[in-house]
């Protein structure tokens, strides 16, 4: 049987608006924090630090808090990741890296996030921590998107 996948991914805010990588796979395309999945043996800072270097020759330089918990589970139950959402810091200039999915960069406001197609659709979430609301339980539940 399948393991879960364990994914990570940064909130990083500059002044006021939030990093998001635009992913274009099997011919669609939305958008999503930087990070990805945590290889055996990998701890979460390091793999998140070579996915940020992957996919925008950024360095994570803090991990910081633990923000938001989500589950996805495909309906069929053939895909199942576990999504961990961390603060951080970063130094070096975003530009695009070598993932060849990772299409565009770009930063959002919290109005700007409103409409986006995010996956997982963590909108409202999002932009309730750019406001600078905390949320009293990070787990956000399961959240799927096709």
């Amino acid at each position: 049987m399948p393991e879960p996948r364990i994914r990570v991914a940064l909130l990083y805010e500059q002044g006021g608006s939030l990093l998001l990588l635009k992913q274009e796979k099997n011919d669609r395309s939305c958008w999503l924090l930087p990070g990805g999945g945590v290889n055996y043996g990998e701890e979460i800072a390091d793999a998140l630090d070579r996915e940020l270097k992957e996919e925008l020759n950024l360095h994570l330089d803090t991990l910081g808090e633990l923000l938001f918990v989500n589950d996805s589970v495909a309906p069929d139950k053939s895909r199942h990741i576990i999504n961990l959402y961390f603060a951080g810091e970063v130094s070096g200039n975003p530009s695009l890296g070598g993932e060849p999915d990772i299409i565009d960069f770009a930063y959002f406001s919290a109005r700007e996030l409103e409409g986006l197609p995010l996956h997982p659709p963590l909108n409202s979430s999002l932009i309730d921590w750019l406001r600078g609301k905390k949320r009293v339980n990070p787990y956000l539940g399961p959240l799927w998107v096709e």
